[in-house]
């Protein structure tokens, strides 16, 4: 009976499973930061996507500058000024823009990072701002988009550009959808996972992408702090949740879900709070993460059962002397090979999109 006992296969049957789930993750450029996590992205129902570099290019381009004082020139120099201590995503595409065109910056003191709204700082004396339409209607109560701005800015994500108390004028910028987000999207509804795009820019720009990637539902000029809300209050609601972001807000939001994937361009704040590390930046490696994980589950689950089933039968024939003691030691070794070749079947992982699990072919 002690020879039969096959205690090493259920040691084994868990963590097998989850290193090879890890290894595998790995091999498709993501990085999971414990098998707890595993778990968790197995049992997610919903995932939430920021917008700005999660499912639009990390790096956003200047479409228009629309000057109400001066000209172009000067209305992107002091946008670009004030972002150039900035490592926000549209920032780093007005100081992108303003290089190309050889802008010399101004120095900017004092700068003050606005979450959800903008960036605040000194520039040739003058307090400076950089804000969104809906943050500079907040401060200015007389601020007011005429007719033209209106229709340039559909779809497109506005900074206006104050200086003291007045609006000097606006940059439009617009960030195209990811090559895979679409297809990742569609994947994800397959399975059964809904998908929300939760966003702090306009509600016009929201929208625009939420279009194009086929999400439905979406919150915009949405601020750190109610990103976080939302989260916690799906999963006060019952829902396993996910959250996808890329930029140093989205901090609080990761932390709030139950599963947080940040990009490998995240800042150092963001790679903290984040349980997965998607390196190559696609949507698509979201997918990848939640049906091998799926996998790993089944996979682990197996294992139990073939530990428990070999302990079962062959204590049952030790204990009624059917077994002999070569026999039962051949037995206990092969008990744990069977773990070991059972786990090392996600080496066949191949996604697909399948209502309840990703499976193999």
């Amino acid at each position: 009976v002690l020879m039969v006992d096959f205690s090493c296969a259920l040691k084994l049957a868990m963590p097998l499973a989850v290193l090879s789930a890890m290894r595998e993750a790995s091999g498709s450029h993501t990085t999971v930061k414990g098998g707890k996590f595993l778990e968790a992205l197995a049992q997610t129902e919903t995932v939430v996507f920021d917008k700005t570099g999660v499912l639009t290019e990390e790096k956003p381009t200047v479409n228009r500058i629309l000057p109400r004082e001066g000209d172009e020139e000067q209305v992107l120099a002091l946008l670009a000024s004030l972002y150039s201590g900035s490592k926000h995503p549209l920032g780093g595409a007005v100081t992108k823009e303003a290089g190309k065109r050889g802008l010399g910056l101004f120095s900017c003191k004092d700068l003050t990072i606005l979450p959800g709204k903008g960036v605040s700082g000194t520039v040739n004396g003058k307090q400076c701002r950089a804000l969104s339409p809906d943050a500079a209607g907040e401060l200015f109560p007389s601020f007011t988009l005429c007719e033209d701005e209106k229709q340039a800015l559909y779809g497109k994500t506005a900074l206006c550009c104050f200086e003291e108390d007045r609006c000097v004028g606006l940059a439009l910028l617009g960030d195209g959808l990811k090559h895979d987000s679409r297809s990742a999207v569609e994947k994800l509804k397959k399975a059964g996972i809904s998908c929300l795009l939760l966003s702090g820019d306009s509600k016009e720009s929201t929208a625009s992408t939420g279009k194009e990637a086929g999400i439905p539902r979406i919150l915009s000029q949405a601020s750190p702090g109610q990103k976080e809300g939302i989260l916690r209050e799906l999963r006060q609601n019952g829902k396993k949740v996910a959250f996808v972001g890329a930029s140093a807000d989205n901090a609080p939001a990761l932390a709030a879900a139950d599963v947080g994937f940040t990009l490998g361009s995240g800042a150092g704040l963001l790679l903290k709070k984040a349980d997965v590390l998607l390196k190559n930046g696609h949507p698509s490696s979201v997918c990848t993460a939640l049906f091998l994980s799926r996998k790993a589950l089944c996979l682990l689950k197996e294992n139990l059962l073939l530990a428990f089933l070999f302990n079962g039968i062959g204590i049952g024939l030790a204990v009624a002397g059917r077994l002999p003691p070569l026999f039962a030691a051949l037995a206990a070794g092969l008990s744990s090979l069977c773990m070991v070749f059972n786990a090392l079947r996600l080496r066949r992982f191949k996604e697909t999109s399948g209502k309840e699990r990703t499976k193999k072919n």
